[in-house]
């Protein structure tokens, strides 16, 4: 089962926050499935999934996301 977590770029640098995310997850040794992004009219949303949910809850908190479950993880 995969633990999805949703987030709202905020206005800025998407590049560096891209990094940032980079780097925490490489840092803390974590590996999502999936990363997918959609551009909407509110800006970008991002869905990232995890394997374990523990991950999937430090990485949404560390970037102030949301874990989704299962019946919401299509945009």
């Amino acid at each position: 089962m995969a633990h999805v977590v949703e987030i709202i770029a905020e206005d800025g640098d998407l590049a560096e926050q891209m990094s940032e995310m980079r780097t925490w997850l490489d840092s803390s040794q974590v590996k999502p499935t999936i990363f997918r992004y959609f551009q909407q009219f509110e800006g970008l949303r991002m869905r990232v999934e995890f394997p374990v949910e523990g991950e999937a809850s430090a990485f949404a908190k560390q970037f102030k996301g949301r874990l989704l479950d299962q019946q919401h993880s299509e945009p």
